[in-house]
């Protein structure tokens, strides 16, 4: 069996590193307090800047101890693995720092900024030769590093072992064990980098709109133009894993939030109509409306992302809803009939609608065109006469058509 040499080299490398972070640092840092002859930083801060470090470091040269003690004494037990497999639960330490990583390199660059004297100690540091120019945040970098040094390592190990050695079920174990902490790992950066991603998105908005939320994902964001009555207008969303962020641009860079669009019952699909091949309809319980993009191919990826969205959506809202109430999982959906003023409908374009989608009259400048506000169709002010309270806006009274008078008072009734 092969004596793994790059192991113990690697890992002597490593607890060099940690020890540059906890000891070096940390005694460069009250040596400038002692010049200046008061701290040149809280002591809560830098233990916070360098936040499980000395865990880490505590943990590294035990390891490297058994390490080298293992290996200058190689004919007595021909194996490494068996030390991580032991180890094995302390390296869930790494989760727990890089998790705080982003803070912590934060924290020290803000206090660089905030404190020249701190900033001067850190520089002073930076330049010696042991940090071989390279700044401590860099140094503070490694440990998310070696979790998948460790994987290739033991990777390397496990191929150069013959099955029947007697530590090739421990190098599989150790192996399978750091691939867990590893996966973490990754889970928890993605995490973070799309926390940063909604949070960018937080401050964007104009105006105090909380986004940033757990659990929730930012999926897709980008420009389509929004048909109104008569114009397209640009419109800014942003595709969450929940909902559907509708805003306005208002300066560069910034925009002002109009509607938050649950994707509860949320319906998006392409035009019945030929001719208007880069359109998508959105209808949601809120607004619905009609989009158009730069493209066909551009407003496909954007029905495909919130068509996946959406139903990647109900089936969590469905899982739930049968655990917690296994009799409503089984219940019937309302047919569109039930759902007529429950949901925001689209209103046609006045520029599609050249007579009354009821009476068929003709639309002149004094017989103008409305909107029914519960089937969204284009009518004449003979055919919407009336008013009726809708769910989606609150009960309020607003003028629908005849038709849709008729089975709301039907529904109403019924009820």
């Amino acid at each position: 069996m092969p004596i793994p040499p790059r192991v113990v080299t690697t890992e002597l490398k490593f607890v060099k590193v940690l020890k540059l972070l906890h000891v070096d640092f940390r005694d460069a840092v009250l040596k400038a307090s002692c010049q200046a002859g008061k701290p040149v930083i809280d002591e809560r801060v830098l233990k916070q800047i360098l936040c499980y470090l000395p865990q880490l470091y505590e943990l590294n040269c035990d390891l490297l101890r058994e390490l080298e003690e293992r290996v200058a004494h190689w004919n007595e037990h021909c194996g490494v693995a068996d030390i991580f497999v032991k180890k094995g639960p302390y390296l869930k330490m790494y989760s727990t720092y890089i998790r705080e990583f982003d803070k912590n390199v934060a924290l020290l660059e803000e206090h660089c900024r905030k404190n020249p004297a701190f900033a001067k100690a850190v520089r002073e540091f930076e330049s010696l030769p042991c940090c071989a120019n390279l700044a401590v945040k860099h140094y503070m970098l490694k440990p998310i590093q070696r979790i998948p040094q460790y994987q290739l390592l033991l990777t390397s190990y496990l191929n150069n072992l013959d099955e029947e050695s007697p530590d090739y079920k421990d190098a599989e174990a150790a192996l399978m064990i750091v691939k867990e902490v590893a996966n973490h790992a990754n889970e928890i950066i993605r995490q973070e980098d799309n926390s940063q991603k909604l949070y960018e998105v937080q401050c964007r908005l104009t105006g105090n709109h909380v986004i940033v939320q757990p659990g929730r994902v930012l999926l897709k964001e980008g420009i389509l133009m929004k048909r109104s009555r008569k114009v397209m207008q640009p419109r800014m969303f942003f595709l969450l894993n929940d909902s559907l962020l509708y805003t306005t641009p208002v300066a560069t860079g910034n925009f002002k939030l109009n509607n938050i669009l649950s994707l509860a019952e949320m319906k998006v699909s392409k035009p019945s109509q030929e001719g208007y091949q880069n359109e998508l309809n959105i209808e949601s319980v809120e607004r619905s409306f009609i989009l158009s993009a730069s493209s066909a191919a551009c407003r496909d990826e954007w029905l495909q992302a919130i068509s996946t969205a959406i139903d990647d959506y109900t089936k969590k809202e469905t899982t739930f809803t049968s655990v917690r109430h296994p009799e409503m999982a089984t219940q019937d959906v309302p047919d569109s009939g039930a759902q007529l003023g429950s949901k925001a409908p689209i209103w046609i374009p006045d520029l599609r609608a050249t007579m009354c989608m009821i009476c068929t009259c003709e639309f002149t400048l004094t017989w103008r065109r409305h909107h029914c506000r519960a089937c969204g169709k284009v009518v004449c002010q003979a055919c919407s006469t009336n008013k009726q309270p809708l769910k989606y806006l609150k009960n309020h009274l607003a003028r629908v058509c005849d038709l849709c008078f008729s089975a709301l008072q039907q529904k109403s009734s019924g009820s």
